[in-house]
């Protein structure tokens, strides 16, 4: 059935999702993009929120 589809529509059916704004943050840092230190989680939410707003 897949190679059918191959053969016609001549293309790969493949669906592509949009980056989700969670897989974002973990490449992020992954890379280190967000590498600091914060005294409470909500510190930290908080940068966070604002460095997103600043992307947008």
């Amino acid at each position: 059935m897949y190679l059918k589809e191959v053969q016609h529509t001549k293309s790969i059916p493949l669906t592509l999702k949009p980056v989700m704004e969670l897989d974002r943050a973990i490449a992020e840092t992954d890379r280190g993009d967000f590498a600091s230190e914060f005294d409470s989680l909500e510190d930290f939410n908080k940068a966070f929120d604002k460095k997103i707003k600043n992307e947008n």
